[in-house]
C-alpha cells in the first residue's frame, strides 16, 4: 500500500514538474496583450502574409516579440506570440495568392508556396498599451510595391 502510494506522488510530482517547463502550459512570465485587426494594401485586404511586433530598445525591459500570420486580411495574436504593452516597430509582409510559376514550384518543392510579395516590408512604429486590442493597418502604395 505505501508503495502504491509513493508511486502515485511520484507520477503526481513527474506531471507537476513537466508542466512547469518552459514551453508547457498557456502562460509565461509577461503580462501579454492580444492584439487583433485588419491589413489592407491598395484599398483591398492582403490575401495572406504575417505581422511581427518587434520591441523597440526605448522600452528598457526584455520584452518578448509578438507574431500573428494575416489571411483574407485579418491577424490576432494567440497568447503566447501577443507582445506587451510598449512601443513596438511593428513588420508587415503581405502576399497574393496567385499560383507559382513551374520555375517557382520547383524551387520551393514540396514545401508551400507563400505567394509572390504585394509590397516591400513595411514598418510602422505604433505603442501598445493594456488596453489596445485592436490595430488596423493600411499598407500605403508606391511605386516600388506596385506589383506588375
Amino acid at each position: 500500500m505505501a508503495t502504491k502510494r509513493l508511486g502515485t506522488a511520484m507520477v503526481l510530482l513527474l506531471i507537476a514538474a513537466a508542466a512547469s517547463l518552459p514551453g508547457c502550459g498557456s502562460h509565461d512570465a509577461f503580462s501579454r496583450v492580444i492584439v487583433e485587426g485588419s491589413v489592407q494594401y491598395n484599398g483591398q485586404p492582403v490575401p495572406k502574409g504575417a505581422i511581427w511586433f518587434v520591441p523597440q530598445a526605448s522600452m528598457g525591459i526584455e520584452a518578448p516579440t509578438g507574431f500573428a500570420l494575416i489571411r483574407d486580411g485579418k491577424y490576432q495574436t494567440e497568447r503566447l506570440k501577443a507582445p506587451i504593452a510598449g512601443s513596438y516597430s511593428i513588420k508587415i509582409t503581405g502576399f497574393d495568392t496567385v499560383p507559382p510559376t513551374a520555375a517557382e514550384q520547383a524551387e520551393w518543392g514540396d514545401r508551400e508556396f507563400p505567394g509572390h510579395p504585394l509590397f516591400p516590408e513595411y514598418v510602422v512604429t505604433e505603442t501598445i498599451s493594456a488596453e489596445t486590442t485592436t490595430l488596423d493597418f493600411e499598407v500605403p502604395v508606391s511605386k516600388k510595391s506596385k506589383r506588375r
